[in-house]
């Protein structure tokens, strides 16, 4: 199973990154996930307010009708709203699950239980922190080993002095994740896969994303100084 979140935050609209996601689906984000999961791929994008039109156009226009299949996903029900579109549907025997949704109360707890392999997010702060606090399991038994999560800030360059791109690079340069400068950047790295195959199959402390920069995991007294009180 393969678990996908992302999520354009609460307040701005960033209707660019969920087209540019899902643009041509069949040939962007499934074609590359599809080569990761033997069963079941599940996608929960938070996309504010105007998540019924971005599913009717990236979701609902591009799925074949008659592979849809008449289930619930069982995650929906942890987001605890009514706010939301889903669809199931098989290609290459695989179950995938999209859910497009616009806020939700639950998100922490929903995280928790997601457990996302893979976050796209755009580059607020909130969102970063959330993702990289549900990355960093708390889990004290070391002889379970947790899976690799990759996450992927995608900056909004059309804000204000473009702030996003600071905290971005920020978060970056400390090796805990990957910034898409803007939507033609996150373009890119959708066609090529690069952040979604990256052939990291053992669990370490370390990984490599697609800019080749070594990451490492975690925090240190550094990044809580300069980052946490950014």
């Amino acid at each position: 199973m393969v678990n996908v979140y992302i999520t354009v935050g609460a307040t701005i609209p960033f209707d660019g990154m969920i087209n540019t996601i899902f643009k041509n689906l069949n040939e962007n984000i499934l074609k590359h996930l599809l080569s990761l999961s033997p069963n079941e791929i599940n996608i929960f994008a938070q996309c504010g307010s105007t998540f019924n039109s971005l599913y009717e156009k990236n979701i609902h226009n591009q799925v074949d009708k008659n592979l849809v299949a008449k289930t619930i996903n069982p995650y929906n029900k942890l987001l605890n709203t009514e706010e939301l579109k889903s669809i199931t549907f098989k290609k290459q025997n695989i179950n995938i699950n999209i859910t497009f949704f616009n806020l939700s109360s639950n998100l922490n707890n929903f995280l928790k239980e997601f457990k996302p392999d893979i976050v796209i997010s755009h580059a607020g702060t909130g969102s970063l922190l959330d993702a990289l606090a549900n990355n960093n399991n708390n889990n004290n038994d070391s002889k379970i080993k947790l899976r690799a999560k990759k996450i992927v800030a995608v900056v909004n360059d059309t804000l204000m002095n473009n702030h996003q791109l600071e905290i971005g690079e920020k978060l970056e340069s400390y090796g805990l994740l990957t910034c898409c400068k803007n939507l033609k950047e996150l373009e890119q790295n959708m066609e090529k896969g690069s952040f979604i195959n990256d052939n990291s199959e053992n669990i370490d402390d370390t990984r490599t994303f697609s800019n080749e920069k070594l990451l490492q995991r975690g925090f240190n007294e550094t990044f809580n100084n300069e980052v946490l009180m950014f």
